[in-house]
């Protein structure tokens, strides 16, 4: 994103959610570590734009998707439901409510009947930087409705987010554990086309990470070579030495 764009609200719930104080808990090891929401104090809706969508973890050891990017791509902040729910939260006389009693009475009173179903990306597979946890509904009219917490304490139990209310297809949590790898100057699969990226005759090498499983550049599932990161940073291609860098997934559902 260039500096004449300008942001979504979308793109601004979703850096407040993440820099939201979460709380301390003497039980939390954030003291030790740092707990999410503190490593993420200062930052900008613009410092999140620029930051990439996927990055090396540890050494090389895994790859982490931004999960500001992911989220952004696959969701659309619902002002007027969320104000719905404000409303409801302040009309309500026990203010130590857990927010897990508070969305049960608010979807049994506004969508009586509806199946709710959530969960909690922890207890899943996923390469996302910080956990969600989530909740869907369908409205009367068949849409769904997804509400979000993210985690951002560092003990995976507690210190999640105020609920935020969004609208997302079906799919948004699909590609939560993928990613690709591929040559430096290779551009990402989904935009190799675009201008000031190689042509179609440069010679690359890349490697998905779907269902978990690498499949290789002709669609074959393979081994992946181990890989390590050098003292510059930078992670070899196994096959020509060149840098290789992870990428988001391409997502084409989004809103």
């Amino acid at each position: 994103m260039t500096t004449t764009e300008t942001f979504t609200e979308t793109h601004h719930v979703l850096a407040e959610m993440l820099t939201e104080n979460t709380g301390r808990h003497f039980l939390d090891s954030g003291s030790a570590y740092g707990r999410n929401w503190e490593r993420n104090q200062g930052l900008t809706t613009a410092d999140f734009m620029a930051m990439p969508e996927a990055a090396w973890g540890y050494d090389a050891d895994y790859v982490v998707l931004s999960v500001f990017h992911f989220l952004r791509e696959r969701v659309e902040f619902d002002a007027e439901l969320q104000a719905d729910f404000d409303a409801f939260t302040e009309a309500r006389e026990d203010s130590r409510e857990p927010w897990e009693s508070v969305l049960e009475a608010y979807f049994e009173e506004r969508l009586p009947g509806s199946n709710v179903v959530s969960g909690y990306t922890y207890n899943h597979d996923n390469s996302l930087s910080q956990d969600i946890v989530w909740y869907e509904a369908e409205d009367d009219e068949g849409e769904m409705i997804l509400v979000l917490r993210i985690h951002g304490g560092c003990d995976a139990r507690g210190g999640f987010t105020n609920p935020k209310f969004f609208r997302a297809a079906p799919d948004w949590l699909y590609g939560c554990n993928d990613f690709e790898l591929c040559c430096d100057g290779q551009a990402p699969p989904q935009t190799e086309t675009l201008p000031g990226f190689p042509d179609a005759e440069t010679t690359y090498h890349s490697w998905s990470y779907h269902g978990g499983d690498y499949i290789d550049r002709d669609g074959s599932p393979c081994d992946m070579p181990e890989l390590s990161m050098n003292d510059d940073g930078i992670v070899p291609c196994p096959e020509c030495g060149a840098p290789l860098r992870p990428f988001a997934p391409y997502y084409d559902g989004g809103w």
